[in-house]
């Protein structure tokens, strides 16, 4: 029986991920690429490709391929007409959560304590005694989308009493996304008068899902009067 081909693709650590691989090496052959010139060469023998942002144009190549495992918790990059339809897809839920919950918190906390004025006030050797910290608790925290990144984010938020206002395509019920409601859902440009509804002091927009991309996302920003943005999806969303 001939050994299973993997493809380990990511621009600056393919060697690295490659290295978690703890099949026996005579059971499977592993390949690494860091670039697209470099997977090229080798995608037509994988049957199984273990990446991150692998270029789309690389799909029709992959005669082979039959299994797609995402390093990341999203995979719109790899949901695209190109991929062949017998590809199966597979993610890491429940790894980045936690990771992206203290990254909000923290931004947030960096806010309402002031930290920015009383770094500057340090680095001068100066007592500011004028400036009060604020509060986390009742802020409202919009959520934009509510996968498990976005539900993590959630249950970190109102452990510290803020309000949060998911926002997602399907509106099914999400346990811990606002106070016992559905989250709010509204297609298309309408979320942005979804959020703008439920403003009620914005505390920060926190895009875990590009539910909303582009000029789009900056509208819902604008209208909702988000005091401020802390980006936690892969790419750009404002």
């Amino acid at each position: 029986m001939v050994p299973p081909t993997v493809l380990v693709y990511h621009p600056h650590d393919a060697v690295t991920y490659a290295g978690l691989i703890r099949a026996p090496r005579e059971r499977v052959n592993v390949r690494v690429a860091a670039n697209a010139a470099d997977a090229a060469e080798v995608i037509g023998e994988a049957d199984i490709l273990y990446g991150w942002n692998v270029p789309t144009r690389l799909f029709a190549k992959a005669g082979r391929l039959r299994w797609l495992q995402a390093m990341s918790a999203g995979v719109d990059w790899a949901l695209v007409p190109e991929l062949p339809a017998r590809v199966t897809v597979t993610r890491v839920p429940g790894v980045f959560g936690p990771w992206m919950a203290e990254y909000v918190l923290g931004w947030s906390l960096w806010v309402t304590q002031r930290m920015a004025t009383y770094r500057e006030a340090q680095g001068r050797r100066a007592w500011i005694d004028h400036v009060v910290p604020d509060r986390l608790r009742g802020k409202t925290l919009a959520v934009v989308g509510v996968g498990d990144v976005g539900r993590a984010i959630a249950r970190a938020a109102r452990a510290f009493g803020m309000r949060v206002v998911g926002v997602s395509r399907t509106g099914r019920a999400v346990p811990g996304i606002g106070d016992g409601q559905r989250a709010v859902v509204v297609p298309g440009d309408g979320v942005v008068g979804a959020i703008a509804a439920q403003h009620h002091g914005v505390g920060a927009a926190a895009a875990a899902h590009p539910v909303v991309a582009g000029a789009a996302f900056e509208a819902v920003v604008a209208r909702a009067a988000a005091q401020h943005v802390i980006a936690v999806a892969a790419g750009k969303p404002v």
